[in-house]
């Protein structure tokens, strides 16, 4: 399986909310590919061939523009969701399936949890994403960081960056949301 997504955006300025927050303008990363093959892809040049390192190096820099993704939740397909679609049955499929994930399962989580939130607050929250950063970077976060590094918790690059409460490939961490409404509320 690749990996999620990550990294810093070309179009989007950092926002404000990112300013000063450690790892939204520098990674660390393992490089385990390197493209040995370019080919022109509706006008943009896309690696399709690769050289695989097993054991590679710990890359360090610096990034600019928007940091991506802000927070993580399991979009894994082999632990994430069961899908239920009883109308496949007919065609001699299962009404309910395992081995599905990804942003198209993870975001409804998201807005579910927020809804729940929202209910909790006895308001609607808004935008996030300037609430958010200051309850990562505060003392009782309502994030766990995945900061472990090297090639054991990457992204096929971006790995950790132990002591930051930001990581290219994982952004905030995992949220609490009971603590994070507490904090909101509060």
């Amino acid at each position: 399986m690749a990996g999620g997504g990550g990294g810093f955006s070309a179009i989007e300025p950092r926002p404000s909310y990112q300013q000063g927050v450690a790892g939204t303008s520098t990674y660390q990363g393992v490089g385990h590919l390197t493209p040995t093959t370019v080919q022109d892809v509706d006008g943009i040049d896309e690696p399709t061939a690769w050289t695989f390192n097993p054991t590679p190096a710990l890359a360090h820099g610096h990034g600019t523009g928007r940091a991506v993704p802000d927070l993580s939740t399991d979009a894994d397909p082999f632990s994430g969701f069961l899908f239920y679609e009883p109308s496949s049955v007919p065609a001699g499929f299962p009404a309910l399936e395992g081995g599905w994930g990804g942003t198209s399962f993870v975001a409804p989580q998201l807005n579910g949890a927020v809804a729940v939130i929202d209910s909790y607050l006895g308001h609607r929250v808004g935008f996030l994403n300037p609430l958010i950063y200051p309850l990562a970077t505060s003392a009782h976060s309502p994030f766990t960081p995945l900061q472990q590094r090297g090639a054991g918790n990457d992204n096929m690059f971006y790995t950790g960056v132990p002591g930051a409460p930001y990581n290219v490939a994982t952004g905030l961490g995992t949220p609490d949301f009971s603590q994070g409404a507490d904090d909101l509320k509060g």
